[in-house]
């Protein structure tokens, strides 16, 4: 309530619906700590320096990385696989300038997860807001949008940020 300014709401009902296991995935690089801001050198890592690191030693073999990610999921592979998928044990070098482990992992999502320019996405949002007048009478007002991207063009993403900001 606080965060949207409408500290007299009784309920605030929020959500993101993303593709299967993004969550998991999300959570797998915040547990490894690469949502961390802290300022580090990293001039000298690769990924998998990086990912090393953040699991306590950058030194350690990729096998006993991938033991230790085991570890520390209670045996879910599919985090293992989602940290190598991502490129994250990788010997490339994190690119120069880059200072905390999230400026390195937005680089590399940004890089490795762009969206092909013969696929387009979508955004499809919903506001139901439901109120009690000061007479008591209670009122639902709705609000959507959807907003398609362009193959070989804008993605709705791109456009809908930008028309947010236009408004």
């Amino acid at each position: 309530k606080e965060a949207y300014g409408i500290e007299s709401a009784h309920t605030i009902l929020r959500g993101t619906l993303r593709y299967k296991g993004y969550s998991s995935a999300m959570d797998t690089l915040l547990q490894i700590g690469l949502f961390k801001t802290d300022k580090m050198n990293l001039s000298s890592f690769t990924w998998g320096d990086l990912t090393k690191h953040m699991l306590g030693d950058r030194h350690m073999s990729t096998t006993d990385c991938k033991k230790k990610l085991l570890a520390l999921f209670d045996g879910d592979r599919l985090r293992v696989q989602t940290v190598v998928k991502l490129g994250l044990l990788d010997s490339s070098p994190i690119p120069a300038g880059l200072n905390s482990p999230i400026d390195a992992l937005v680089d590399k999502l940004a890089s490795s997860l762009m969206m092909p320019p013969d696929e387009t996405d979508v955004i499809i949002m919903n506001h139901s807001v439901g109120v009690r007048l000061p007479s008591g009478k209670r009122e639902m007002h709705r609000s959507n949008l959807v907003v398609y991207g362009e193959e070989n063009g804008w993605s709705a993403i791109s456009s809908g940020i930008n028309a947010e900001y236009g408004m």
